[in-house]
Parts: structure tokens; sequence; C-alpha cells
């Protein structure tokens, strides 16, 4: 036996366990919270992956280009296009993550929604679990990050960036901008060159992913000088702000390559009376997290409460000014971030309150009510312990009921429409959905209300004319087709249906010049494509061969061209 050794005494206690031992089982430990989180996610929102799809900016964003999703699979590609180029190639929004998530899952799922919404509840998952290891790097008590990671992963107002595919964004940027805040917290922390390099390439990828990631840098900033309390001459670290400038030029170079109309339609011409209109989308977002009683898929301003918002926005101040100690450090932080992730929805010129926009907030939102909570916490444990779990409990019930809402076209489109009576696009959703089951007279009187609440609503018309083509009212339908060109001038659908109204009325050569118009704003679709051929068969033989070559190139082989109508 070595002099290190002892030995040990018949019915003495067993020795401690070696260092090694106890810290793996810590380890372990340590994890639980967050098994906990990630189950209680699959568990609430797992039965998402079975709804089928809305058919509101799904259908434009997948299903209409699957032909370029699923041939497009590289960041490269995806780089030098605009989100929204379907539907129109001068829009502002450059989104080329979210893209190249789509053209991923149409290589697997093609036209099935199942890969499409198993993506948006995965990458969801990691936004509390993240969540959680913010909240736990906080002065704050471990049951109280908990309870923090489990409000936010049951809350029933980002229930649309789960269950609505399209929602998608604004969890990637969640994502991505929790990811570059923890690390940029790890890199002050603990300098290294990968923490760093970590830092700034999350913080690329999120501003890929949505506009409003322009915030990540203040609330970084904002965490380093409110919780821990750091000089302004640390937070002048050179790799930082280099870092940043760095990124946010390339982001600017790769947005002015992609798009032909770099900046937000509105933002240049944002008047301080249209900009004082808006403000109550502040109020009413918040209120939306903070009260979340009246949700609605397709939220707008004139059917959103405001007083709630402002109910939300007093306690937070509230919260931000009386908390004391560190935990007003936390509520400022969380107010701070909360502010500067809605304030960009100022920006987009509509009235719309999307709630999958809600993400990034709602982790504000949850940072004060840490902060209070914590404060709770240590004068009445069990009291804290009870309304946190009573809490919770309440949120997942209603996010379960609320998810009821997208289980699929028609589900929604008639909750579109009961919660925003007054939203002219739910009408049209409600229009195209009962026009597609064959309840003509239904999406007729659909199509017609929404004339009646916005007359230039666009695509309204459009749909209307195709209702009437379809009854045999050309006519008609030329009327309001014409009418949706004007409003509607690079919607390449309404050109296309319009040629098709001419066609019927036999002034085939105005219907080629629709039909050739909406080859230009839509080069590679197949229909127009094809009443091309049909029209110049015959007539035209070179531009016959000329649209042969073209369908070829897109792999589509003709036996033998179709007949001249």
């Amino acid at each position: 036996m070595s002099r290190r050794q002892t030995p040990r005494r018949s019915g003495a206690a067993a020795p401690p366990p070696a260092p090694a031992t106890r810290s793996r089982r810590d380890r372990w430990r340590g994890l639980l919270p967050f098994a906990l989180v990630l189950g209680v996610v699959l568990a609430l929102h797992g039965r998402s992956v079975g709804f089928d799809f809305t058919y509101l900016d799904d259908k434009t964003l997948i299903l209409d280009q699957l032909a370029w999703l699923t041939r497009s699979t590289s960041l490269k590609e995806t780089l030098g296009r605009g989100y929204l180029q379907s539907v129109d190639r001068d829009q502002a929004y450059y989104r080329p993550l979210v893209t190249l998530s789509y053209a991923l899952d149409a290589r697997r799922s093609g036209e099935r929604p199942f890969g499409y919404r198993l993506t948006n509840l995965l990458l969801f998952a990691g936004c509390p679990l993240l969540l959680l290891a913010l909240l736990r790097r906080l002065p704050l008590h471990p049951g109280v990050a908990l309870a923090g990671a489990l409000v936010f992963a049951v809350h029933p107002a980002l229930t649309e960036a789960i269950a609505w595919i399209p929602g998608r964004n604004d969890t990637l940027l969640t994502l991505f901008a929790l990811a570059a805040w923890l690390l940029a917290l790890r890199a002050f922390a603990h300098p290294s060159w990968w923490a760093r390099l970590g830092h700034l390439l999350c913080f690329g990828a999120a501003l890929l992913s949505k506009e409003p990631a322009v915030a990540v840098p203040l609330a970084v900033l904002a965490h380093l000088r409110l919780v821990e309390q750091r000089s302004w001459r640390e937070l002048r670290a050179p790799w930082l702000w280099i870092g940043w400038a760095l990124v946010l030029t390339a982001y600017t170079l790769a947005r002015f390559n992609a798009l032909s109309a770099p900046l937000p339609r509105g933002g240049s011409g944002l008047t301080a009376a249209l900009l004082l209109g808006r403000v109550s989308v502040i109020f009413s977002s918040l209120g939306k997290i903070v009260l979340p009683a009246q949700l609605a898929v397709l939220a707008i301003i004139r059917d959103t409460p405001v007083w709630p918002g402002l109910v939300a926005t007093l306690a937070l101040a509230l919260a931000a000014l009386l908390l004391p100690g560190s935990r007003r450090g936390i509520a400022a932080l969380g107010g701070l971030v909360a502010l500067a992730f809605v304030l960009p929805g100022l920006l987009v010129a509509d009235t719309l309150i999307l709630e999958n926009r809600l993400v990034m907030p709602a982790v504000g939102v949850v940072l004060v009510a840490c902060g209070a909570l914590d404060h709770l916490a240590r004068q009445w444990p069990r009291a804290a312990t009870a309304s946190a779990g009573a809490l919770v409990a309440l949120l997942a019930l209603l996010t379960w009921r609320y998810s009821d809402d997208f289980r699929g076209r028609r589900p929604f489109a008639e909750a579109a429409v009961r919660g925003s009576p007054h939203a002219p696009l739910a009408w049209v959703h409600l229009g195209t959905t009962l026009q597609r089951e064959g309840d003509v007279p239904g999406a007729e009187r659909a199509y017609r209300e929404v004339l009646r609440l916005d007359a230039r609503e666009p695509i309204a018309h459009n749909n209307l004319g195709v209702l009437l083509l379809g009854q045999g009212r050309a006519a008609e339908a030329e009327g309001v087709l014409r009418t949706e060109t004007v409003i509607n001038p690079r919607y390449a659908r309404a050109h296309f249906n319009l040629g098709l109204a001419l066609r019927q009325l036999g002034r085939l050569d105005q219907a080629v010049a629709c039909w050739e118009r909406a080859l230009e704003l839509e080069p590679e679709n197949v229909d127009t494509l094809g009443q091309l051929l049909g029209a110049y068969q015959g007539r035209d033989p070179a531009r016959a061969r000329a649209i042969v070559e073209r369908l070829s190139a897109l792999g589509i082989q003709l036996a033998a061209p179709p007949p001249a109508p």
C-alpha cells in the first residue's frame, strides 16, 4: 500500500465520488431544464407537422416556384434573388436564408407540407433553448430562467411563427440573433477568436433571414452595459465595431445586387403623419404578447384593440423603473429589445400586424417578466412558483386551441375573416378558398366584399375576373382584369388572365400582347409559354420555334406542337 493510500475501516462511510464523476452528474443535471423545454415544445406544437398548407404566402413562396426551388439549393443562387421575386421583382424584401431553407425542404418534400412544417417546428425549438441559455447567464434564480423559457415556448402569440410556414423568417431571425447575442457575451467573458467569428457570422445570418436583425448590435451593447455594467471603454472593442461594419457592408452590397428596389416601400416617402398614425402598431404588438387575448391569423390595425398595448407598455416601463438592483437592468434591457425589434414594422407600408413578427419582441418581454418574477421569487418563493406554473399552463391551453386555425386552407381563411372582418386580404383568401372548393356564389360575395372594403386591394380584381371567366362572362372579366393591371401592373398573372378573356372575345392579337407582357414579368412561366406557342403556331413559325426552345430549356419536351386556338 502506498503512502498516499489510507485503509478504510470496516463500517466507515464510502468516500465521496471523484470530482470528475460529480462534475459529470452536474452537467447532466444542468441539461435537464433544456430537455424539459424541448419536450414541451415538441408535445405542444408537434401536431402542427400534420397540418396542410394555408395557401396564403406559402403558395406564392413555395408551391408557385417549386420548379426553381428544386433546382436551387445553394446559398450563391439564393443570394441573388429577392424574397418575393416570383410576385414582384421590385419588392424590397431580401431573405436568402429563408429561401434557401425552402429550397432544401422542396428537394425532400415537394408539394407535401410535412417537410416544411417539420423544419418550422425544429427551428422554433431552438429559440427557447437559446433563450434559456441567455437567461441562465443573467443574475436570476435558475427556476426563474426555466419559467421564462417555458413561457416563451408555449406563448400563443408565437403560434404563427410555427404553424404558418412563412412565419419561418422570424424564427430564423430569432435563432441567429440569440446565437449572436450569446457568442458576443462569450467573447467578452472569455476572449477567443472562435467566439468573435461566430458572433459575426450569426449576425450576418440573422440579417440574411430578416431585416430587423440590424437591431442585434443594440441588444448586445445594452446587455453589456445595463446588465454586466461594463465600461464604455470596454465596449469600444475594435474587433466588434470593425466586424459589425464589415458584416453590414457585405449585407448591403448583396442586397443592392439582388434587388431593383433595395429600400422598403414607403421607407423614403414615409411622412410624419403616416408614422404617427402607425405608432399604434407598437402598442398592439406589445399588447398581443403581454395580454394574448385578441389573436388573429391576419390581424390588422383597425380590428386590433390598442388598450392591451397601453397596459403592457405601462407595465414594462414600471418594471424597468421600480425593480431594484440588477433586476432593473434586466427589465430595462428587455424593454429596449422589445421596442427595437417592433419598430422596424413601422417601415412596412401596410396595416397588417402579423404575429410571427413578435418572436424577437417576445424575448424582450420575457426578460422584463423574469426580472419581476425573480424579485417575487426572493420574497414569496411559493407564490412565484405557483404563478409561473399557472401562467405556463394557461398559455399552453390558449396555444393548443389557437393552433387549430392553421390546420389548412379553409380553417385559416375562416379564422382570418372572423378575427379581422375589415381586412380585405382576409376576404381575398376566403374567396380563393371557396372558389377552389367550387362555391362560386360564395367566392363572388367574398370578392365583392373585398372591393367594398378597398377597391384597390391587389389580386382581388384578378380573382374575380377568373371567376367570371369560368362562368363565360368574358366581357365583365375583361373590365375587372384591366383594373387589376392598372392597380397591380407588375402582377404577371393578371396580364395572363386578361389575355384569356380577350381570346374568348375573339381579340387574339390583343391577347398575345398581354401574354408577352406576362412573359416579361415571369420569363419561366410555363402556362404563358404554352398560350403563346398555341397563338404563334401556324402564324409565326420562327416565334413558335423560339417558344419550343424555351420550354425545352425548362425541361419540357413537346411530342407535337399544340394546334392554334
